[in-house]
């Protein structure tokens, strides 16, 4: 009688704790979601002082925002390139890492009123360095198609992303934004490789090498010798990717000893000696 008794309590003990886990778990995704829909939030003056806490917490915006995370506690002294910077402001993926982290690096951005922007954001940011110029597989200059801002834009967010060497890139948003013909800019823009690039800033590592290259990347990150620099992290946008080109982007990496982890919108590369430690963690989590 006893033992049933105990049984029975065994039981009933083990059925409401799995109950507590999983509302707790689904009271998790449900906070996770809220905080991915909150772009205004990653703008506002709240968004740096919020991070501090939600960090700890391992609650983030994204996937990219759980790695960059670990790659700043793992390698708090991160070296990093960005291309397609925007504006370098707050809300953009690197916007806290530059300003609370200490990070350093390099913001390539060719377009002109992006690139002034950036002075003005990180002008004061000590390690940080602006190159204005598209990456490309050749050094020179190349024609290259972007939006002029407007007044009233409903997602300011997404117009000043709009740069790419492909001007199709731009035109396939024409079903938000009625005007695009008459806001498209194409002109010459400075060009130059990954690896010209690490030479004239005497780059001897890279941490973490960040691509957003509106459907280029592929070509973009062909540009950087592998066996010479290889970046311990890399990130790009494979959307605007066509499928031949995002899967030779993996292999390449691949073949190079990276694991590849491919995500909604992006994919991210892990370099083989980096297997262990709190990004190799955040890697396998987002792999499984």
């Amino acid at each position: 009688m006893q033992r049933s008794l105990a049984q029975r309590v065994s039981r009933r003990v083990g059925a409401s704790a799995r109950r507590l886990a999983r509302r707790a778990r689904r009271a998790r995704r449900r906070f996770d979601k809220r905080l991915k829909r909150s772009a205004l939030l990653r703008d506002s003056a709240l968004a740096h002082p919020l991070a501090r806490l939600r960090y700890p917490l391992r609650f983030y915006f994204d996937d990219i925002e759980r790695l960059l995370h670990a790659l700043q506690r793992d390698c708090p002294d991160v070296f990093f390139i960005q291309v397609g910077a925007c504006e370098g402001a707050i809300g953009d993926p690197l916007g806290y890492f530059m300003r609370v982290g200490r990070w350093r690096g390099i913001l390539v951005e060719p377009v002109p009123y992006l690139a002034e922007r950036i002075r003005a954001n990180c002008g004061d940011l000590p390690g940080v360095a602006l190159e204005e110029a598209a990456i490309a597989t050749q050094e020179g200059e190349r024609a290259f198609h972007y939006l002029k801002p407007g007044e009233g834009d409903l997602r300011p967010e997404i117009y000043k992303t709009l740069g790419s060497f492909g001007r199709e890139n731009l035109e396939k948003h024409a079903h938000y934004i009625a005007d695009l013909e008459q806001r498209i800019v194409s002109q010459p823009v400075r060009c130059l490789p990954l690896d010209a690039l690490c030479s004239k800033h005497a780059v001897e590592r890279i941490d973490l090498l960040f691509c957003d290259a509106e459907g280029y990347d592929h070509e973009v990150l062909r540009t950087l010798d592998l066996s010479r620099t290889p970046p311990r992290l890399v990130v790009w946008e494979h959307q605007h990717l066509p499928e031949a080109d995002a899967r030779a982007c993996r292999k390449r990496f691949e073949e190079a000893g990276y694991r590849v982890c491919v995500l909604a919108h992006d994919s991210a590369a892990l370099r083989g000696d980096a297997d262990h430690g709190a990004l190799a963690a955040a890697f396998d989590r987002l792999s499984a």
